[in-house]
């Protein structure tokens, strides 16, 4: 048979308190001067409430007058494709025109059901190194290769990415390292 409880509530027990807990009760027990702070005579903190005629259009949240910018189902995806020396030094870099650019929308999961990469759109970049998507769907994770032209003395180069879903216009560079 095990013994009975005793309340441990750090004065009562039996067990000695530490003398740095007791420190750091005295200290946290002392309060605060805040006029917004929960106190015993209130028992209420003060919320800032905003009148609903001074809401946005759309807004019925009357503690929160911040705008919630609204979600984008496609975006741009404006791409450079830039050559460098090293793939750590890319403070010198050349566009690369005629490289080879896809993208793929990356594999999900949605409790039982399971998708597999799919080929979001491919391309080859003008003589500045440049591409555009168009109508690219938002909230997905996405991966952009670039595969340099085959005279070229660069390797192919890929990025990782996750837009916001607020996002309209994506910019981004793909870096492909100089062969050793």
């Amino acid at each position: 048979m095990l013994p009975p409880r005793l309340p441990c509530d750090g004065f009562h027990s039996r067990k000695r308190v530490h003398p740095f807990l007791v420190l750091s009760l005295a200290f946290s027990a002392g309060g605060c001067s805040n006029d917004d702070a929960v106190t015993p005579e209130n028992n209420v903190a003060k919320v800032p409430v905003v009148s609903p005629a001074s809401l946005p259009p759309g807004r019925t949240d009357s503690t929160d007058n911040r705008r919630v910018a609204n979600p984008s189902a496609k975006f741009t995806l404006n791409v450079t494709a830039l050559g460098t020396k090293s793939a750590k030094d890319t403070s010198e870099a050349t566009p690369v025109s005629g490289a080879s650019v896809s993208l793929t929308k990356v594999a999900t999961a949605n409790g039982d059901t399971v998708t597999t990469n799919t080929d979001a759109g491919s391309g080859t970049t003008d003589s500045a190194g440049r591409l555009t998507f168009l109508g690219v769907p938002t909230g997905y994770f996405y991966v952009l290769r670039a595969t340099p032209p085959a005279a070229s003395s660069y390797q192919a180069g890929r990025i990782r990415f996750a837009p916001a879903p607020t996002d309209t216009v994506v910019t981004t560079k793909v870096w492909m390292p100089q062969n050793p």
